[in-house]
């Protein structure tokens, strides 16, 4: 897992890791396997953001899904007309859903692969706090907060190495 600004990657691979951008457009990069609707294999990366870091608190290893507020059943937030996220959502009790199943049917940018692995990315150019959406550059927060799980063995449980917890700080 990645996160790309401007050329210049920084590896996310601490369950908690602080980090430092410009107030501009950035991707995140994922490793993940393809979703399968036909098997039921619903990979997918489940991301949510928040204005606090306390938001974040009660997300733990060994939590199940159910006992969040933000990653239980029917907290994935429907993306936009185009089928994508065209904006990072702050919601308290809600996520974004990301998968890529095939050309047709997915919400992330398929950048290649390696192996079972697909290498995923998610643009993010503007924020949408309290239904108010704007570009990055325009956006009075000075850091905010994501919760990145990717339920690897499908067992609507937070797992050891399935959660990233991201502070983002611009300078």
């Amino acid at each position: 897992m990645a996160l790309i600004q401007n050329q210049s990657w920084i590896p996310i691979e601490e369950d908690e890791l602080t980090i430092e951008i410009n107030k501009a457009p950035f991707s995140l990069n994922f490793f993940c396997q393809a979703y399968n609707s036909k098997k039921s294999k619903f990979h997918a990366v489940q991301m949510a953001a928040f204005t606090e870091k306390a938001g974040m608190a009660h997300l733990t290893t060994g939590i199940q899904l159910e006992d969040t507020d933000c990653f239980a059943s029917g907290t994935g937030m429907a993306p936009n007309k185009s089928k994508y996220y065209e904006s990072l959502f702050f919601e308290a009790d809600a996520h974004h859903y990301l998968f890529y199943e095939n050309e047709t049917t997915n919400r992330l940018n398929l950048l290649g692969k390696k192996g079972k692995y697909l290498k995923l990315g998610f643009d993010i150019s503007q924020f949408t706090i309290n239904g108010k959406t704007i570009h990055i550059s325009e956006t009075d927060l000075s850091e905010f907060h994501l919760a990145i799980f990717i339920d690897r063995n499908l067992n609507d449980r937070i797992d050891k190495g399935e959660l990233k917890k991201l502070t983002v700080r611009f300078n």
